[in-house]
């Protein structure tokens, strides 16, 4: 009697384990996985939004660097994009002024940090006064009178939405075109042309 008790017992048991789960144990859980999904979602898409935009902001600075290091320093200046390691750096030409003619080199810049871009983030297009450069693997100098190209770096990140910094020849402020962003930095404005002849500047 006491045997098939326990015996029924055990296979009620048996049986409630075997039966599964509700319906609506299983919508519970749906619900709970989505708004957990809900939650962090945004919060991953906002930092890798943020690498984008940080990214942008590194290359921005190191542009300006090179365009302000171009105007104060007596060297010629350069911005390479090393193909090998991803790092955009800074460098400096070293010229040996006991023997001129012999070759110069060129150095990294010690009073910059190199780049390194995230994953997230590709630069897509280089261009040099114009002229398409390799966007893994570019260089670009200053003049030996010190004058410079004019630079344009565009980046893409992970939603494929492209950030442009440029910078004219005679400018040490970028231009950057953030997406759904007006142009941000100066331009030439011919003062005559636009009917403000007697404007001051």
């Amino acid at each position: 009697m006491i045997t098939s008790r326990r015996a029924r017992i055990r296979s009620a048991r048996l049986a409630r384990r075997a039966r599964g789960f509700t319906l609506i144990e299983v919508l519970v859980a749906i619900t709970i996985l989505v708004i957990l999904g809900a939650l962090v979602a945004p919060r991953f898409g906002t930092v890798r939004r943020g690498e984008g935009m940080l990214a942008g902001d590194q290359v921005e600075g190191l542009v300006r660097m090179w365009a302000y290091r171009s105007a104060m320093s007596t060297q010629q200046v350069g911005i390479w994009r090393n193909g090998e390691t991803g790092f955009i750096s800074l460098r400096v030409r070293d010229i040996n002024l006991d023997n001129p003619d012999e070759g110069s080199l060129w150095r990294e810049d010690r009073l910059s940090l190199p780049v390194r871009l995230p994953e997230t983030v590709e630069i897509v297009d280089v261009t040099s006064n114009g002229e398409q450069l390799d966007p893994n693997d570019w260089f670009v100098q200053t003049n030996p009178d010190r004058s410079r190209p004019r630079l344009s770096i565009t980046l893409r990140d992970y939603a494929q939405a492209e950030t442009t910094i440029s910078i004219e020849p005679y400018s040490i402020e970028t231009i950057r075109n953030d997406p759904g962003q007006q142009v941000v930095g100066r331009r030439p404005v011919d003062l005559d042309r636009e009917g403000q002849e007697r404007s001051r500047w």
